[in-house]
């Protein structure tokens, strides 16, 4: 009795949704460039709630003069940038060509390299137990780490790194 009353419930969501969805395309399509034009909707089929809002700008990170978290400056690099935005290296490349190239770039030194949840490359390690891993292949050095190897259709890597600005001496 309680799948019996599943599908109709689905059937009813996913008419909704592709509805919303739908419209939204028609506006990008036809060239809409203004966010307000745009709507964020909440819909609730049980109670009737039909809720559409503007969505907000995306945020953009800026230099703050003290970041609660990291207890310090930090600045954004480049400044202005948003969660979507992002920064192309051509590869394959040694962990040392990468660094080079982004203090040449950027003017930044990097401490901290990661990709998902692996740690590729810490400066901090006692030891500096990570020193071996500079002139190997980044991508060697994550498929030696992961437990898993990068799907075939894949053909990047997302890296997250973490520094400190060369002129300023801030954390980025």
């Amino acid at each position: 009795m309680i799948a019996g009353r599943i599908i109709p419930a689905i059937a009813t969501t996913t008419a909704m949704i592709t509805g919303c969805v739908a419209t939204e395309i028609y506006k990008f399509v036809q060239g809409f460039d203004d966010l307000e034009s745009y709507k964020n909707g909440f819909i609730n089929l049980a109670i009737p709630l039909f809720l559409f809002s503007e969505p907000d700008p995306t945020k953009k990170i800026k230099t703050v003069a003290h970041d609660p978290i990291a207890n310090e400056k930090v600045k954004a690099i480049p400044e202005g940038y948003t969660i979507y935005d992002k920064i192309v290296v051509e590869g394959p490349m040694s962990f040392e060509a990468f660094l080079a190239k982004m203090k040449a770039e950027y003017k930044v030194n990097i401490d901290i390299v990661s990709s998902d949840n692996l740690m590729l490359y810490c400066s901090y390690l006692p030891g500096n137990k990570h020193a071996e891993r500079l002139p190997r292949n980044i991508e060697d050095v994550y498929l030696n780490a992961a437990e898993i190897p990068i799907p075939q259709e894949r053909y990047y890597l997302t890296l997250q790194i973490g520094g400190e600005d060369v002129e300023e001496g801030c954390a980025f």
